[in-house]
């Protein structure tokens, strides 16, 4: 995971892939068997150990000189279900803030569903003893809640964690 992290050359796609992407976000997910980071087989080194490559990465590309384009680079990170996690390359602001933790928690009825979010319950850099690079800002975490009403056992809760650039910015030239 170090090795992967520390060259974002060797896994980003060609420059001029990048350059003329057409949609919102490109993201890499992690380059591990699920197994590994699965909540029955992990172990707590293991989950610190990819969290900090992952934010290790982000922080590596926003200091290399691959995208001449605008864009945001962001660490999504999963505690709960880590292989849900990803390094993500935005070219929209406004969609890189609906992955920020809400201004306003509650819940909302999305039929049958409804879905709550809280603050999160941990300080996961603390928790994990993460090191966020000095390009990345830690936008904090929540829980988001699920629940498909009516129906029993369909309750699903899961921490989302956002570590991002501060701002929207054109990238060094080359």
């Amino acid at each position: 995971m170090a090795n992967w992290a520390s060259d974002p050359c060797s896994w980003l796609p060609e420059n001029n892939t990048l350059e003329n992407w057409a949609y919102r976000f490109w993201h890499y997910k992690l380059p591990v068997y699920e197994k590994l980071v699965s909540p029955h087989h992990t172990t707590p080194e293991i989950k610190a150990t990819v969290a900090q490559s992952l934010l290790d990465a982000a922080g590596n590309i926003r200091t290399s000189t691959l995208l001449r384009r605008q864009f945001r680079v962001a660490c999504l990170i999963n505690p709960d279900d880590l292989f849900e996690s990803e390094v993500t390359i935005f070219f929209d602001d406004g969609y890189f803030r609906t992955f920020l933790p809400p201004s306003e928690y509650g819940a909302t009825r999305k039929a049958p569903f409804t879905i709550s979010t809280e603050p999160a319950t941990m300080d996961l850099v603390r928790a994990w003893g993460l090191t966020v690079p000095n390009e990345l800002v830690d936008f904090g975490g929540y829980l988001i809640s699920a629940y498909e009403d009516g129906e029993a056992n369909t309750s699903r809760a899961m921490h989302h964690w956002v570590f991002a650039e501060a701002g929207f910015q054109q990238s060094k030239p080359f």
